[in-house]
Parts: C-alpha cells; structure tokens; sequence
C-alpha cells in the first residue's frame, strides 16, 4: 500500500465491498476524519464529494474512466501519488490533496474548487476562473448537480453522525 499520509489505515474489513448507504459511509468515517485533517478540510466535506462521486463505492467506475471513492481519473491520481485508485485510502487522500490544491488554486472558493474537481481545473481557468452555466456542458454539469448537493449531503452527513452519538 502506497502510504498517503503518515499513520492512516485502510478501514477494517473489506475496505472494497459496497454495502449499504450509511453502512458504506460510516466503514470510511475514521479515515476521511484523518485525511482531512491532514489537508485542511472539512470531513463533510469530503463524505459528501464520495457521497455525490461515488456513492461511497470504492469499485464505482464512470464511463470516462473516473475510480474509486473521489473518483479519480487516471492523470489526477497518477498526479496525487495513488497507485491503486480502488485502495480507499489512496483514492481519499489523493482526492484530498487534490481538493486542497484546488481550494488554494481559486483562492478558497469552493463552488470554483468543486466545478474545477468535476470537470478539471483547466476547464475553469479557460473561463477566466468562473463557471459558465449556460454554455459549457461539463461546468453546467458540476454547476447544476454536484454544487448544490453538497451543502445538502453536508449537513444530511452532519446530522446523521449527532443521530449515531446520540
């Protein structure tokens, strides 16, 4: 196993077997804390990037080629040090490190970060670092879809988590 940051453990169990939704998001509970403290970011944050990417399946391939949790493609993980896009951990922290390199990328502006995370950091820049909406299928994609929905699964995420401590 490729180590992605010094100490984190995949999770026990088969770390690759899907199962059920809060089932699949707890199994990466203790990992996703971890990893982001490490890059500085919220873990809602990155439950709910698996939640939308994934759906917390780490075998979850799209049809470009996109794997693992984060859904990484090729380049962005051979960019972030994973050698096994399907190893949660690797897949996690090199998601991580790339969300964080976007966040520093667009001066913190998550909706920029995000896009940039869904359809590519290039794709945004060309748009002079905002997101066209209306013309460009990719952007109005990670505009329309993904964007929303993470403040929503955050604070879904937020809640079921006081459910369990309760």
């Amino acid at each position: 196993m490729v180590a992605i940051a010094p100490g984190i453990k995949a999770p026990e169990g088969n770390a690759r077997e899907p199962g059920p939704g809060l089932a699949r998001k707890a199994r990466y509970d203790r990992v996703v804390d971890e990893i982001s403290r490490t890059y500085g970011l919220e873990s809602a944050l990155l439950h709910a990037v698996i939640s939308v990417e994934s759906r917390c399946n780490p075998k979850a391939v799209s049809r470009k080629g996109a794997a693992g949790l984060m859904q990484l493609m090729r380049g962005t993980a051979k960019r972030y040090g994973v050698a096994d896009t399907f190893d949660p951990v690797q897949n996690l922290g090199g998601g991580a490190k790339c969300l964080r390199d976007l966040l520093n990328l667009f001066d913190s502006d998550m909706s920029l970060a995000l896009a940039a995370f869904n359809a590519g950091e290039h794709a945004v820049m060309k748009h002079g670092k905002h997101i066209p909406l209306s013309r460009n299928p990719p952007l109005r994609a990670a505009g329309a879809g993904l964007l929303p929905a993470l403040p929503d699964l955050c604070r879904a995420i937020a809640c079921q988590g006081r459910d369990r401590q309760a």
